[in-house]
């Protein structure tokens, strides 16, 4: 590394609940009060059992998922998969139907504006982010908007809508008492630039909402939301200097506890000098030792431990996603660090600390997609498809089923088809 990584502790988010894969180093310092409010002033509230999802096809549980298809003319159709019965359903209840048209309770429509998908307090629940560029070019339809659906699919209800010059980031979260929490940014206008970001908590039974947090960022900094512990928000903030001074940015993870408390940087690095992303409630990062590191901060300590050692870790790595204990990463350099002729993508078992080859082209045929969707237990939920699964231009030769965790690890690929109810 280029510097030396900075870690700070904050001990006013004390409880946090955030796994962990072994036994966790010491702290590197003690923990200090240095908590400020938000710009907002929110009322104190129990939080608890968060859960962060930027799955961009879908979400679901231990009995099933609920995806978008893209189909053809740019819009969508709304599926759901039954673990058990190893079914996948359009939902549209009307016989003979093409999912292509408003009389469908399926057909999402918008192609500049089509939903996210998530599952809160057992209900389907729709996101359209909003495109304020959209919107200012006459599409009225591209306002946000949060949805709620009945488990058919059927009787939508809009709870809330959003202002024109509004738009929703796709990292959604929730908690175990029905709320769902959207990073929501207000742009201006005239050139579609953050002025101010808003997490905002909406009971999805009323409709109502509040601010938990919010923030306009100073000229040279901008914040993201990456994530959640048990009970807190991660936020990612990015700064250069404020003297003019041409340097690359800093980046710093913060912590925003749900009364709307924000911590001092709980580690900070510059940019470029760590290969790091937030997956899984976890801050992964890659050394020059050629070392894949697990930071979390639970208690409001920053622990880190060292999952693995291997030349394939590098400043190349690029993270796709992580499902507990499963870390799927990518690279386009080889173990020397040479330039390959196509992505490698490998699986990380964190709790053994092996790195595994899941190259899943290796196992297709040419033009052929695998993508994996939702991972239930040991298995994954995926979709195999004769080209890309997010052609807006629809979907050709798609098939759902599971893969084995384990099948992945024997160095192949065992596809288990799902039956596919139109």
């Amino acid at each position: 590394m280029k510097g030396t990584i900075k870690c700070l502790v904050f001990a006013g988010l004390a409880g946090l609940l955030l796994s962990a894969c072994q036994a966790p180093s010491e702290p590197l310092s003690q923990p200090q009060q240095t908590g400020q409010p938000s710009e907002s002033t929110p009322v104190p509230q129990a939080v608890t059992g968060l859960v962060a999802t930027s799955n961009m096809y879908g979400d679901g549980d231990e009995n099933g998922f609920y995806f978008k298809q893209y189909q053809p003319g740019h819009t969508a159709a709304l599926y759901y998969a039954d673990y058990k019965a190893e079914k996948v359903t359009v939902l549209c209840s009307q016989p003979n139907c093409t999912h292509d048209s408003e009389s469908c309770t399926a057909w999402l429509q918008y192609e500049f504006n089509l939903p996210d998908v998530l599952l809160c307090g057992g209900k389907p629940v729709l996101v359209y982010r909003g495109n304020p560029y959209y919107y200012a070019q006459g599409e009225k339809a591209a306002l946000g908007s949060v949805v709620v659906l009945q488990p058919n699919g059927a009787d939508p209800k809009t709870l809330v809508t959003f202002s024109p010059s509004e738009e929703l980031d796709i990292l959604y979260s929730y908690d175990d008492q029905g709320n769902l929490y959207v990073w929501k940014s207000g742009l201006d206008t005239k050139n579609f630039a953050a002025q101010k970001h808003e997490l905002l908590q909406i009971d999805l039974q009323t409709g109502e909402s509040r601010a938990v947090f919010s923030v306009t960022p100073k000229p040279g900094e901008n914040y993201f939301f990456v994530g959640v512990t048990d009970d807190a928000f991660v936020l990612k903030k990015l700064a250069v200097p404020e003297n003019g001074e041409v340097k690359e940015p800093t980046h710093s993870i913060l912590l925003v506890g749900t009364d709307g408390t924000l911590s001092e940087p709980m580690m900070e690095w510059e940019h470029g000098e760590l290969n790091a992303d937030w997956l899984g409630g976890r801050l992964f990062y890659i050394t020059e030792k050629n070392e894949l590191m697990v930071s979390d901060f639970s208690g409001g300590r920053e622990k880190t431990e060292l999952v693995l050692q291997s030349p394939v870790m590098n400043e190349m790595v690029n993270y796709e996603r992580c499902d507990g204990d499963t870390l799927f990463i990518n690279s386009t350099v080889d173990e020397n660090g040479a330039a390959l002729t196509h992505r490698v993508t490998y699986m990380v078992d964190l709790r053994e600390g092996k790195l595994y080859p899941a190259d899943f082209a290796n196992y297709l045929e040419k033009g052929q997609e695998l993508q994996l969707l939702s991972k239930n237990g040991n298995q994954y939920f995926a979709a195999l498809s004769d080209g890309s699964l997010s052609n807006w231009d629809g979907v050709l030769g798609v098939r759902y089923g599971m893969v084995d965790v384990e099948s992945i690890k024997a160095g192949q690929l065992v596809f288990q088809p799902f039956e596919v109810i139109q």
